[in-house]
């Protein structure tokens, strides 16, 4: 029994020892939720980059198309 019983000394340099390696898992929790909130945020801004690319790109292509017959009838005409 009397080795069951720890000394003052000991005891805190247990508890230090413990509360070491509780700040470590808490900055590591941190870190890891810092890097899936990153990765979260990159993927929905390029989601939303590839969105608004596809909507200007429509855009684009049928402003296009409105020219897409000038060409033909141009050419049939000499003068111009």
């Amino acid at each position: 029994m009397a080795q069951s019983i720890q000394r003052p000394a000991e005891l805190k340099r247990r508890h230090r020892q413990i509360l070491s390696w509780l700040g470590f898992l808490m900055v590591l929790m941190v870190i890891l939720a810092t890097i899936f909130s990153y990765r979260a945020a990159l993927l929905r801004s390029l989601a939303q980059a590839q969105s608004s690319l596809t909507l200007q790109l429509t855009g684009f292509v049928s402003a296009l198309d409105k020219y897409r017959l000038l060409t033909p009838m141009l050419a049939r005409r000499p003068d111009l």
